[in-house]
């Protein structure tokens, strides 16, 4: 429920309320359509205040935005006549940079305009996004945010790997365990300069998520199932997949490199991706494909040597100490040029340092070697996985903060730097925009959404969103996979408000008072679990009508995703509703299990409903979207972001119809609280990264906060 979904509700159109002196009332179009407009309000009267909102929550048609704290209705006569007639004057009219002012595109003209240095030296073989990096790393002088995202290989890729001289053939998904298991003696078949294969050794492979995927296939049938930027490897190079296309590409058979040309690139959807570094080659072989690691690594190590910014210090994570020290040997040597040796860092007793080497060090030890490494006089650092930082207070971060402000070249690398909010992006602001970001405070109370209550001010949320956008354009390079969902029919939301029982709801009624009979509540209280139950409550409230509307909708001949909370809801609705052959699915059954039940409700033309929990049943399942484009929740997930996960199960490729959504509600009850935190789910902090809603609320906290119920 974003501001791009259609939202359906019944009711009537209530009256305008009397204009009331005193009161502040603001709107403003929220889109270039202008067909929305949020609704503000101030006054020093709390009564006042709820007036009025109680008056805007009778609107059929509103959306409310928990972090923005404000309502949103469509600007049509209906809405237009009440909001004017109650007090609010004709809309600030909606504006937007200009085309041609978009920060990324001046970001990409800048990159355009600047030419490198000819004296600088640069590693041989860099990619044209790698010469775009050195490029805006000049601009910036050498302090710079490098926020790519790059490829990965699907979990289901079979790779040729030996393990203590053993020769297997693993799913990749198989490998990650093994090497988990035993991090020793892996090595994995590559496809070296000669047309003979070789093996190289396996220093890492990492779970990367679950990502949008490519599906590339060549003539002779070989295929291999990849993020669309990872790398194949050409006669004459390497070229990302998506733009694979007729292009001739290297293959392994029988240990000897061969060619075949790339007859089809498709869409694979959401997959389970992970990735393997190899020592020295950086390149291996999946299903028998040579493919290539994306190269952010190069990308820094190419700065130090065009910018002659040596000694460097890398910090990076444990598990890849060894993986840089191999990729500066191997690329830096590649310059025939004499930079300083490289040597890695161990342990936590630090010891005088030389003046003449380049260190790799992992995080975990940075504090007990910060003394050591600030006498060196590094004139680049680079941070590897840099949202390590992001808790300003720990001492990891300050000790990287500390010794990056007295460096002169600062590149911070991430594919995801901001995890969980933008308070966590500020140390690595502050340390390669000092001058913008000078104080934390200011930072927080301008970006972070700032709330205060009782007890203080937190900074949970994200606030001025566009404009830290435009702020982060200038000084972090961020490269994300392309966009493949964008042929997709659009989504429906759809509030069902469901009869229930009149004796059955005046004891709801008794419930939820009791629940927020306080508006402030002791951690031994548990205000969340008292929320839970009440959702719950309003479940049961409306369980016989779901039944019956399931019943009707069924027999229309279509079939039904049907998402609950609860496993024992799960259970009584399989029960319930025997007759339509249903499969279920919930946390605790075994893959093999859940493959049965998705490939029963796929091809069993008798099952008509799939029902599952939200949390097993919204992720890791794919194939639905070809026999089914309605999802229904009976139950509110305690996080929004799993119901965008579940509705993601349809809304996918290979949907050729509209997905529908239907949400069920209990009239009075806190099901409405929930449907309106639902419908400002995408708007914490989207457009700060990607200008993309891309962040998850608390579902129980803002219901809490919207009672008047803090917890202690």
């Amino acid at each position: 429920m974003n501001k791009t979904t259609a939202i359906m509700c019944s009711g009537r159109f209530p009256k305008p309320i009397d204009k009331i002196e005193g009161v502040k009332y603001v709107a403003e179009f929220i889109n270039a359509e202008e067909d929305k407009v949020s609704l503000t309000w101030y006054t020093r009267s709390k009564d006042t205040w709820k007036f009025i909102l109680d008056a805007v929550r009778k609107l059929p048609t509103r959306e409310y935005n928990p972090v923005k704290k404000n309502w949103v209705i469509p600007w049509n006569v209906l809405t237009q006549n009440w909001a004017l007639a109650s007090g609010w004057p004709s809309p600030t009219s909606f504006t937007e940079l200009p085309p041609e002012e978009s920060p990324l595109i001046k970001q990409k003209q800048i990159i355009e305009s600047t030419k490198l240095d000819p004296e600088g030296v640069l590693i041989p073989g860099l990619r044209s996004y790698q010469i775009d990096f050195l490029k805006f790393a000049q601009h910036r002088h050498g302090r710079v945010i490098l926020g790519d995202e790059m490829g990965c290989i699907d979990y289901s890729m079979v790779v040729r790997v030996t393990h203590h001289g053993k020769p297997l053939q693993l799913r990749f998904s198989d490998l990650f365990d093994a090497f988990v298991e035993d991090p020793t003696g892996w090595y994995a078949e590559c496809g070296k300069d000669s047309s003979v294969a070789t093996y190289g050794e396996i220093i890492d492979v990492t779970f990367s998520g679950h990502k949008m995927c490519k599906h590339v296939t060549l003539y002779n049938g070989v295929y291999v199932i990849l993020t669309p930027d990872h790398e194949i490897r050409t006669p004459t190079g390497y070229v990302q997949a998506e733009d694979s296309l007729g292009m001739e590409v290297l293959y392994v058979e029988d240990g000897v490199l061969k060619a075949s040309k790339v007859k089809s690139v498709t869409n694979a959807g959401l997959r389970p991706t992970y990735d393997m570094k190899v020592l020295n080659y950086n390149n291996f072989t999946a299903n028998r494909l040579v493919v290539h690691n994306c190269g952010k690594t190069v990308e820094a190590l190419s700065w130090m040597t065009y910018a002659n910014a040596y000694p460097a210090l890398y910090v990076v994570t444990a598990t890849t100490k060894l993986q840089w020290e191999a990729a500066y040997r191997k690329w830096v040597g590649s310059t025939n040029k004499p930079y300083p040796d490289v040597q890695v860092l161990y342990g936590q007793s630090p010891k005088p340092l030389s003046k003449d080497k380049s260190y790799v060090i992992n995080w975990e030890i940075l504090t007990y070697w910060e003394e050591s490494l600030s006498k060196v006089g590094f004139r680049l650092i680079v941070g590897d996985e840099i949202q390590a930082i992001g808790n300003p207070d720990s001492k990891m971060s300050q000790a990287f903060v500390k010794l990056a402000k007295e460096i002169p070249h600062v590149i911070g690398m991430s594919g995801t730097p901001i995890l969980s909010g933008p308070r966590q992006f500020w140390p690595l602001l502050n340390t390669v925009e000092p001058q913008v970001f000078k104080n934390m405070w200011s930072y927080l109370n301008r970006y972070c959404g700032p709330e205060t209550n009782a007890y203080g001010t937190t900074y949970k949320g994200s606030s001025n969103e566009s404009e830290l956008h435009a702020l982060l354009v200038n000084c972090m390079l961020r490269r994300t996979k392309q966009e493949v969902m964008k042929e997709l029919p659009p989504k429906i939301i759809e509030v069902v408000p469901l009869e229930v029982d009149a004796k059955e709801l005046s004891a709801y009624m008794d419930e939820e008072a009791a629940a927020f009979s306080s508006t402030v509540r002791t951690r031994e209280d548990n205000p969340r679990s008292r929320v839970a139950q009440l959702l719950h409550t309003s479940y049961l409230l409306k369980e016989k009508a779901i039944l019956a509307w399931v019943d009707e909708f069924l027999s229309s001949g279509k079939k039904l995703l049907l998402f609950a909370w609860h496993r024992s809801v799960v259970e009584l609705l399989h029960d319930s509703l025997r007759q339509w052959s249903p499969v279920k699915v919930y946390g605790g059954i075994s893959a093999n299990e859940k493959n049965s039940a998705v490939n029963t409700f796929i091809n069993n033309p008798a099952c008509r409903l799939f029902i599952a929990n939200i949390q097993a049943g919204g992720i890791g399942i794919d194939g639905l979207q070809q026999v089914a484009s309605d999802v229904a929740f009976v139950e509110f997930a305690h996080t929004p972001l799993l119901h965008n996960q579940a509705e993601d199960r349809l809304c996918r490729m290979g949907q050729k119809d509209s997905v529908t959504s239907y949400y069920f509600v209990a009239p009075n009850t806190i099901d409405m609280d929930a449907i309106e935190v639902l419908d400002g789910r995408s708007a914490m902090f989207g457009g700060i990264m990607d200008g993309k809603a891309v962040a998850d609320i608390d579902l129980l906290s803002v219901i809490l906060e919207r009672r008047g119920c803090t917890t202690v």
